[in-house]
């Protein structure tokens, strides 16, 4: 739960839902050292679903683990259950634009209210870590194609020259789109990179019709490369990996797939912005390190 954030949180981020069979009916108090739950009480009876949100009280990152009394005598009952807040933090985001060649079409950007939406749904409402306007960087033209094949390759040296030209002191986390190109890392096309050790997280505005025809490309709508810059950007906060193949800090194992951020884009829906409580772990170490209180 974000510490000390009532209110601002997401569908799914700061709510559990409980059905407990109980005859006769009684009362589940919940406390916690780091969190306050709303409402503390509930009535459970088994009959419908009781949903509790809960928020965090201290304003820096903490872990505990809830107390739940039931019944008459508030006799305890132990659920496999934690509770984490996470310190405000505030992150700074620049995004450049970059497009092949003056004849190519320029990068269409995001709705700024749009984008922004989507980052305080997946990284604030989750990680209490706000993103300010971001700060969209003038168009630049940079021919990442010299040989014309339709094909910008990861890692080559057209990459490492794409990379070099998108550098902001003043950002924790920098985006670059580019377009006009099949984005090709080994033998598959992606819409997006986050490599480890390169501080630009790199999204394509276009694909190619079918992944056999890297010469036929579409461009996408600005609302399908912000799919992909969060699910990036999860990437550069959270680490390598994708649930659902096997990969990453958390698996599977009681979530939705489709609706975690960090699934592969194969299951992931275009929504998707579920973090689990060990990517909160992971995140913690990154946002320590890189953002700002």
């Amino acid at each position: 739960v974000p510490a000390g954030l009532p209110g601002a949180g997401s569908d799914f981020a700061n709510d559990m839902k409980f059905v407990i069979p109980l005859s006769p009916p009684a009362s589940l108090w919940m406390t916690s050292l780091t969190a306050s739950a709303t409402p503390q009480e509930i009535q459970l009876n088994g009959t419908q679903e009781s949903l509790v949100s809960w928020h965090g009280t201290t304003s820096d990152t903490n872990d505990d683990t809830p107390a739940f009394l039931i019944g008459p005598n508030q006799d305890r009952v132990d659920l496999p259950i934690g509770v984490k807040t996470m310190k405000n933090r505030t992150l700074r985001i620049s995004i450049f634009p970059i497009r092949k060649s003056v004849s190519s079409p320029p990068i269409e950007m995001p709705e700024m209210a749009i984008l922004i939406s989507r980052l305080h749904k997946i990284f604030a409402y989750q990680l209490n870590a706000w993103a300010l306007e971001p700060v969209y960087k003038p168009e630049q033209v940079f021919n990442y194609d010299p040989d014309a094949n339709g094909i910008l390759n990861w890692p080559s040296t057209e990459h490492a020259q794409l990379m070099s030209l998108c550098v902001d002191p003043n950002a924790d986390l920098i985006v670059t789109l580019i377009g006009g190109v099949a984005y090709v890392v080994g033998e598959d096309v992606a819409l997006g990179l986050a490599p480890p050790d390169i501080l630009p997280v790199v999204v394509s505005t276009s694909k190619p019709v079918t992944t056999s025809d890297l010469s036929n490309l579409q461009t996408l709508a600005p609302t399908i490369y912000i799919d992909t810059m969060m699910h990036e950007l999860g990437h550069r906060i959270i680490g390598d990996g994708h649930p659902d193949e096997g990969g990453g800090v958390a698996q599977l194992v009681g979530t939705d797939r489709r609706r975690r951020l960090m699934a592969s884009g194969d299951v992931r829906l275009p929504s998707a912005r579920l973090i689990v409580k060990k990517e909160w772990d992971k995140a913690e170490t990154w946002l320590d390190a890189n953002a700002r209180p």
